[in-house]
């Protein structure tokens, strides 16, 4: 399982690597009391449906940050 943040440094370094800037990730200090949970991503139901993972996250990511940059020059 991976906690949201190392989320976020995926999709940070995935961009680094298709578009050449690294964004800044912004999120307040973690606090001494701070309980870090777990993301836990399932496609249990969509594999059930029949759904097959062809890909891999930095795939998936790298095509979701390609198509957010499509559609922000639409809309420019």
């Amino acid at each position: 399982s991976l906690q949201v943040f190392e989320f976020a440094k995926l999709v940070q370094r995935r961009c680094k690597a298709i578009f050449g800037y690294t964004p800044e990730i912004i999120r307040p200090a973690p606090s001494e009391l701070e309980v870090q949970n777990e993301l836990d991503f399932s496609i249990a139901k969509l594999v059930a449906s029949g759904f097959q993972l062809s890909g891999s996250f930095s795939n998936e990511i790298d095509e979701t940050l390609r198509m957010c940059l499509k559609m922000k020059e639409n809309f420019q």
